[in-house]
């Protein structure tokens, strides 16, 4: 009778949506849907996260260094995270839409030059991010002499879908201090 009481008990414990609390010898069930998760972890997007910074470097623990160009094309296998989903997603981000976020929160500034002298304006990001689509149309003036003029069209289309290509600045070397390579991101370049 003990075991048949106590798989009685167990069985109950596990009733989804009820969670179980003993107040002296009996047990009581709540249902309380709003306390349990929706499923095993609770889901974080990416807003919340942030960089982690570097550690400090000095000057003297490098012992050897060296300036390396990388490029990453996203339409290999292993690099397609980075470039899905090419439409908006609340839940996921390409690496383009990320950083096209982060550079229009001010968080990141874009840079016209690769050794980083001219930024660009808000402005000429903006313009940047959406490519409009143009018609050459034929107008003529009072005179009646035609002139040529290059109209935008309605279709504007954004270019997460257009960027294939990242080329990355990285600065690797080897720091005698914790006798380890390592590599720091110095830029990243969209094509």
């Amino acid at each position: 009778m003990k075991s048949t009481c106590l798989y009685y008990i167990l069985v109950l414990m596990t009733v989804p949506g009820h969670i179980v609390s003993q107040t002296s010898a009996t047990t009581i069930f709540e249902p309380s849907s709003t306390l349990l998760p929706k499923g095993a972890y609770v889901k974080e997007t990416n807003n919340h996260k942030r960089a982690i910074p570097y550690t400090h470097l000095r000057e003297s623990d490098v012992m050897w260094e060296k300036r390396v160009w990388r490029e990453i094309d996203v339409r290999e296998k292993q690099n397609q995270p980075l470039y899905y989903p090419v439409e908006y997603n609340p839940d996921r981000a390409s690496l383009i839409q990320a950083l096209s976020r982060e550079i229009l929160s001010g968080h990141i500034i874009a840079f016209k030059d690769e050794e980083f002298i001219s930024p660009y304006t808000l402005s000429e990001i903006r313009s940047r991010l959406v490519k409009r689509d143009t018609l050459e149309q034929i107008n003529y003036d009072d005179k009646g002499e035609e002139y040529t003029v290059m109209v935008p069209t309605a279709d504007s289309t954004s270019i997460y879908n257009r960027v294939l290509k990242y080329t990355l600045k990285e600065d690797w070397f080897f720091d005698k201090q914790k006798s380890s390579l390592e590599v720091r991101v110095i830029g990243l370049a969209a094509y």
